[in-house]
């Protein structure tokens, strides 16, 4: 009917395999009863179909390839005649059909001008749509075109985004169209303090009540501390973090809004602690007895006590604990940052009140140097949207975190994973290999798993290995064999060179052809280099 075989193949297909060498029934005549005239019909007519069309199993790899063939012609079959053709020629695990590609992961139709898109299926042009609040991860080595794929989103997604630009190329090629279709742009750039916002975390703890207060500080701390493995926190670890924890309540709750910031916190962490006779054994009439009887005053039990317990320790024990506090807080002294945390310029809130973007611009070496300001930064702009009732309905905000290992492990991802789909905010995360979450989180393999979509480039044999072998296998209908949906040297070789394999919860596994965001949107491109950014506030004029 469309035109994949003539007569003569469909002969040569249809022959064989209803012959089947012979092992079906015979039906005859009154002549050819006897067992031996029936044994020599068999073996006369298998020399004849076998030698003119050939064996039953070179016909059913013509019919597989024929219906591999169809299927494989875009615009040659409908949608109902593309399915029951896939049907018959396997049945369990397949490929995602280009039919569902742009409802199967939607919330409804039609989508939240928010959707992201993640690719074509391939062969076809059916675009591969993503409108839920659920996260993403995206796992490929450099060059593989990651950041293509984030570019395409940033220039068709209506919605506030928070985007980790390592090369500066995302707001360069993509903030002017956001600024003029989307919503106010800014920008962070520690390298160009001239053009950048300014964020003081301590903004977003709150002060109205003791108890907010608390809470936002312990959040904060988590993510001052920067860990180095996976694994838990050694005894100084705890007991500096509580001492941080407790200069900044004691800022959050007591300083001037204008004296509220990091440079407060390290003024209590640095105080004297020796007597007027520098004498070790006591702190009277020291710097820190003056702030130690100011928490004992302070009303609030947590400082209370943190007060009694630096007064009794020993006071090698109280300068291990004050040292390990300062140093995971150490990066905040760099002049340069210490000068762009002392107020704030930017409003988290802004995110979906405004659908404002924020290009995070900075290099590998700023990132890892400034580690702990870039997690307070993604942190508290996190906790900030997803405070309140959970409500599905309010606009989805969505962080794009390229080198997400290298903030080393968050525990508001693994948050994330569950509490942000509840507040509209979602994460797309990028990572290089899987050994780069394996390096910071105990359980990785869980981490994936509670991504609600999972892509794969340019894989590594022992990643594609195990892959291969949890998208299950299929059932040749036709042939009787079973076979993984994919083979493990087709997921490392050439047949995925220019694909991504996009696996999502609940669904078939897709194949989407690698997306460039420069090919298709370049006329939405203008560099963002040609307008007035100072201050990190993009302006069009």
């Amino acid at each position: 009917k469309v035109g994949q075989i003539d007569r003569r193949e469909r002969l040569a297909i249809l022959a064989p395999i209803v012959w089947n060498e012979g092992k079906g029934l015979l039906v005859t005549g009154s002549l050819l009863k006897s067992a031996d005239l029936l044994a020599e019909l068999r073996r006369t007519l298998t020399t004849l179909i076998e030698g003119h069309l050939g064996p039953s199993g070179a016909a059913t790899e013509r019919l597989q390839q024929a219906l591999r063939g169809a299927l494989a012609s875009p615009n040659r079959l409908t949608e109902r005649e593309r399915t029951v053709l896939s049907r018959l020629l396997h049945r369990g695990a397949q490929w995602m059909a280009p039919e569902v590609a742009s409802t199967a992961l939607c919330y409804a139709q039609p989508p939240r001008p928010s959707v992201l898109r993640l690719g074509r299926i391939e062969g076809s042009d059916a675009e591969l749509l993503y409108d839920r609040n659920e996260s993403l991860i995206t796992i490929g080595p450099p060059g593989q075109g990651k950041s293509q794929s984030v570019m395409r989103n940033l220039l068709t997604m209506d919605g506030g985004a928070v985007v980790i630009d390592i090369k500066g190329e995302l707001f360069r090629d993509t903030a002017v169209w956001r600024a003029r279709n989307v919503g106010p742009v800014y920008r962070f750039a520690p390298s160009d303090p001239d053009n950048s916002i300014h964020f003081n975390p301590l903004d977003t703890v709150r002060s109205s009540s003791v108890s907010d207060a608390y809470e936002d500080a312990k959040k904060l701390v988590d993510l001052l501390m920067v860990p180095q493995e996976a694994g838990k926190k050694d005894y100084w670890d705890k007991r500096g973090l509580s001492l941080l924890a407790d200069a900044l309540l004691d800022s959050a709750l007591f300083d001037e809004p204008h004296q509220r910031n990091m440079s407060s916190v390290f003024d209590r962490l640095y105080l004297e602690p020796l007597g007027p006779d520098g004498s070790e054994s006591t702190i009277a009439g020291s710097e820190l007895e003056l702030w130690l009887n100011h928490l004992a005053q302070s009303n609030v039990k947590k400082l209370q006590r943190t007060a009694k317990a630096v007064r009794t320790m020993p006071y090698k024990v109280r300068e291990s604990v004050t040292e390990t506090a300062r140093t995971h807080i150490d990066t905040w002294q760099a002049p340069r940052i210490e000068d762009l945390t002392m107020r704030s310029t930017f409003d988290p809130i802004s995110l979906r009140r405004d659908k404002a973007t924020l290009y995070i611009c900075i290099s590998i070496d700023e990132l890892k140097e400034y580690t702990s300001f870039f997690r307070a930064l993604v942190g508290q702009a996190f906790f900030t949207l997803c405070r309140g009732e959970a409500d599905r309905t309010t606009p989805v905000v969505t962080f794009f975190l390229d080198e997400m290992p290298a903030l080393h492990r968050l525990d508001i991802l693994e948050t994330a994973l569950d509490m942000g789909r509840g507040h509209g905010v979602r994460l797309w995360m990028f990572a290089q290999n899987y050994g780069q979450l394996k390096k910071y989180y105990d359980n990785p393999e869980g981490f994936l798993e509670n991504s609600y979509v999972r892509q794969f480039m340019g894989l590594s044999g022992e990643q594609a290995l195990k892959i291969s072998k949890q998208l299950d296998e299929r059932h040749g209908l036709i042939d009787g064999q079973r076979k993984p949906l994919v083979f493990p040297h087709e997921l490392t070789g050439e047949a995925f060179r220019d694909l991504t394999l996009t696996v999502a919860q609940g669904y078939s596994p897709a194949r989407v052809l690698k997306a460039y965001g420069f090919a298709e949107y370049g006329a939405r491109i203008e560099p963002a280099t040609a307008f007035d950014y100072s201050g990190g506030l993009l302006k069009l004029g």
